[in-house]
């Protein structure tokens, strides 16, 4: 298990030196999450793929945020999105 948040609040600085001048990488977490069943390196990964894209794209400036929150799927969510697996 591990921690969403701390992930995030770890890679930030990373991501916003990446991004250059132009790019603002913001984050917003939330409180009291669970812990997650994650590949840290493949959400890092993520994260990466999403600045060097917004940066590419947002040619003079721009801002991205990452988000952590705590959320529960209803069954009609569940339903339309097969690849999602209710918990037990």
């Amino acid at each position: 298990m591990s921690n969403a948040n701390g992930l995030v609040e770890n890679i930030v600085e990373f991501l916003t030196r990446t991004s250059g001048a132009t790019i603002e990488v913001k984050s917003s977490l939330g409180n009291c999450l669970w812990g997650t069943e994650d590949d840290h390196g493949q959400l890092e990964n993520t994260f990466l793929n999403m600045t060097i894209n917004s940066r590419d794209v947002k040619l003079n400036s721009g801002s991205f945020t990452i988000e952590t929150a705590y959320l529960i799927l209803g069954k009609g969510y569940v339903i339309q999105n097969q690849d999602v697996e209710p918990m037990s």
